[in-house]
């Protein structure tokens, strides 16, 4: 079936544990303000009257580029990471809604636990260990190298900093600068924490990275592949502890196709899977995998979107429709 959450211009979702679906969106308002509006859904695929109003939860927030990432918890709460917009800086914010969609003063500071710097940030990203405890992946961008620097923050469940995390007991871990560029986060088996990305800002290929439960890094991997430029937006572990990747073929500014690979324990592409490690699925107009899961059965499905138009002699794309979303499913 097909399900609206109606509401427009959202730019996070997530899949919550009971079957239902939440996404979230940032309305600008004056005087560098703005709201927050998140939407749950039932298994059915109704509105949870019990969330919010209506199913519609509202906070007001400060200027923000948008929500990033959400993330359910165990009892039914929800975190909201955002983006924050600051001078000269910025800051990364998670936000903790309870059940019945209201702030949880309970969570950090007021509600939130926030990471900032005098850089901007170009990006984050929020996973959730079983028991509750998080982690948050944000990435500054430094343009003038370019380069990147991922900084790894952990939490209890309570928001407070995680001491076991790390080897200072800040719970942060922070890399050296360099041309990688890191994406999104996923916990596997054993509390490894994989991050996927890009190897190079240009003509880069799929990497991945797994940290072990203190924050030590144990794996550093890239999938190889001369002449196709491909950037990891999805990551996933499957029953064995190896990484499954999955991003979009060709340059930032022409998405032609899905990415997938998977990578063994040690960071290698698994040549068992596809050719050397990578299959690709290209597509004759603008489209990009987005996420990436296992099923039950070991088989992966991979989500995406593609855009629907014509293609003029000149090899000009002409948008026509609306995305369309594609699935892919690999044995």
């Amino acid at each position: 079936g097909r399900v609206d959450a109606d509401l427009p211009g959202a730019s996070a979702a997530a899949l919550l544990p009971d079957g239902g679906f939440a996404a979230a969106r940032i309305r600008e308002e004056p005087f560098v303000r703005g709201t927050l509006d998140v939407v749950r859904l039932t298994r059915s695929g109704s509105r949870d009257g019990s969330f919010g109003t209506g199913g519609l939860a509202t906070v007001g927030v400060d200027a923000l580029t948008g929500p990033v990432a959400l993330a359910p918890q165990a009892g039914g709460g929800l975190l909201v990471l955002m983006i924050v917009s600051s001078s000269p800086g910025s800051s990364v914010v998670v936000l903790r809604l309870d059940r019945t969609g209201q702030v949880d003063a309970s969570f950090g500071s007021g509600g939130q636990v926030r990471l900032e710097s005098n850089e901007r940030f170009g990006g984050a990203d929020v996973a959730v260990r079983p028991d509750g405890r998080l982690i948050v992946a944000a990435v500054v961008y430094e343009p003038v190298a370019p380069t990147y620097r991922l900084t790894l923050a952990a939490f209890g469940a309570d928001g407070r900093p995680d001491p076991s995390f790390g080897t200072d007991g800040s719970g942060v871990v922070a890399e050296p600068s360099g041309p990688a560029l890191p994406s999104r986060i996923a916990f596997g088996p054993g509390g490894q924490l994989g991050v996927v990305g890009r190897s190079a800002l240009s003509g880069g290929d799929l990497a991945a990275w797994a940290y072990q439960p203190d924050g030590t890094r144990s794996v550093s991997g890239r999938v190889r592949t001369p002449g196709v430029a491909e950037h990891g937006s999805a990551i996933a572990f499957d029953r064995a502890g190896r990484m499954l990747l999955a991003g979009h073929i060709g340059p930032v500014a022409d998405f032609r196709g899905f990415a997938v690979a998977r990578l063994t324990r040690t960071g290698r592409p698994d040549r068992r899977f596809g050719e050397r490690g990578l299959v690709l699925r290209r597509f004759r107009t603008p489209s990009a995998a987005e996420a990436i899961a296992v099923q039950p059965n070991g088989r992966v499905l991979v989500a995406g979107w593609q855009l629907r138009g014509r293609i003029s002699r000149q090899g000009e794309f002409r948008r026509t429709h609306p995305r369309v979303i594609r699935l892919l499913r690999l044995n």
